[in-house]
């Protein structure tokens, strides 16, 4: 009667898909419960940990499989809320910035966006802000996107945080004017990572 996937063979075989990595759980949840202040950028603290190597070979085979085409764009989701989503992105994001790349994630869940945290940095400005022009206390914001990065600790690192939590987030994503961000991001910066929302609770990252 058991039903759970356990083996990258399985994964395939249900999803028709291949595995491109297993990326081992990290231990930073529990030290964070401890109040031992370690960061959630493993690959910046630990970067020869078991945590790290399985995120770098998810970098290198994310690389692989696309040998005609250069990977420009790449969306991170979940099924549900709590599996690691924000957390992966942020670390792939470290790793592809260490490898020479210069990289830029957007924390495109602006419901429960974490990448301000995770990084350190503020919430805003950011990608709602360039979305609806609009700044949190309703003035219009002028400053286009440029406005919006921000430089992390990381070199060839660069941020753009979730910004004011708009009424529609699916709205503003699924608009012209973040289609006009994507190609102006990719003449700026070799690779982006989008940090999405959970797919089966809301749209926004379809």
């Amino acid at each position: 009667f058991d039903d759970t996937i356990k083996y990258n063979e399985e994964i395939e075989e249900e999803l028709k898909l291949p595995v491109l990595a297993k990326v081992f759980k990290s231990r930073v949840n529990d030290d964070k419960k401890k109040n031992t202040g370690h960061t959630e950028l493993v690959l910046s603290k630990y970067p020869k940990s078991v945590v790290s190597e399985s995120i770098k070979t998810l970098r290198t085979n994310l690389e692989f499989s696309s040998v005609e085409k250069e990977i420009k764009t790449i969306l991170i989701t979940s099924s549900i809320p709590g599996e690691g989503k924000s957390w992966t992105a942020a670390n792939l994001a470290v790793t592809f910035a260490q490898a020479g790349k210069k990289v830029i994630i957007v924390d495109s869940d602006m419901r429960r966006g974490r990448q301000a945290s995770i990084f350190k940095r503020v919430a805003e400005p950011g990608l709602s802000n360039f979305l609806s022009e609009l700044n949190g206390d309703g003035s219009t914001y002028e400053n286009g996107i440029d406005g919006c990065i921000q430089e992390t600790a990381v070199k060839n690192l660069s941020l753009v945080a979730t910004g004011a939590i708009p009424p529609n987030p699916s709205e503003l994503l699924a608009s012209k004017k973040t289609r006009e961000l994507i190609e102006k991001l990719k003449n700026k910066f070799d690779l982006i990572i989008l940090d999405g929302t959970p797919s089966s609770i809301v749209t926004d990252s379809v």
